[in-house]
């Protein structure tokens, strides 16, 4: 169970509160604090998030080059001891996973995936991307420039929208939408190309027309540059 502290608190404290070191200190230390879908820890600093292993490893290790991942030796996504990290490429991460049984995409009667004739991205690529998403703090147009491909596809990945394999979560009935920073940034970034409207980018995101143009506007959400 995490230990009471205040979000005006240090990033280090506000760490240690939601840390669960065993008896033996060689073994996992447990995240106890929320969660990404895929297991690691979430924190939030300045405005950002960053995984909760990764913010482990500064702290401990020191500075992580950008476009590196922070990889698991024990394999558990909530685990932050500094002893179980290691600096990765993100293929260095993936042949991890291969290499664990855990990076398989399942096979389907018709093309998809790589295998359709427009696609322009591997599997290897879109499990990258979705790691980078959620533990390296990439935003969608920086992984959208990186793989050579739209926000719209990156928004579609990371959201599980498309790409869809056996490691899928369950997909949610339509209700209220619920929106992340990296969203509105492709919302604005879209809508700037002049390529699509707001009941476009509306029945994308779930979301009414009305929401969409505050968005733009910077009626709401204007912290986000």
């Amino acid at each position: 169970m995490s230990k009471p502290y205040s979000k005006y608190d240090p990033p280090e404290t506000r760490f240690w509160a939601r840390v669960e070191i065993p008896d033996n200190a060689d073994d996992c230390w447990l995240w106890v604090g929320g969660t990404y879908s895929i297991g690691y820890g979430a924190m939030m600093i300045n405005y950002k998030h960053i995984g909760a292993h990764r913010f482990s490893y500064q702290l401990h290790c020191g500075p992580i080059p950008k476009g590196m991942f922070v990889c698991h030796h024990c394999d558990n996504p909530a685990c932050v001891n500094p002893k179980h990290l290691f600096l990765g490429t993100p293929r260095d991460n993936m042949r991890d996973k291969m290499r664990k049984g855990r990076g398989g995409i399942v096979s389907v009667p018709h093309p998809s995936g790589e295998d359709h004739y427009k696609s322009k991205l591997t599997s290897v690529q879109v499990h990258e991307i979705r790691h980078l998403h959620a533990t390296s703090g990439f935003t969608y147009k920086e992984l959208a420039d990186k793989y050579g491909v739209t926000t719209s596809s990156i928004h579609g990945i990371v959201t599980w929208k498309s790409w869809r394999d056996e490691d899928s979560p369950p997909q949610k009935w339509p209700g209220k939408s619920r929106i992340t920073p990296d969203d509105v940034r492709a919302i604005r970034a879209e809508y700037a190309t002049g390529k699509v409207l707001f009941k476009d980018l509306a029945e994308r995101y779930n979301m009414c027309p009305t929401h969409i143009s505050r968005i733009v506007k910077r009626r709401t959400w204007s912290h986000i540059d």
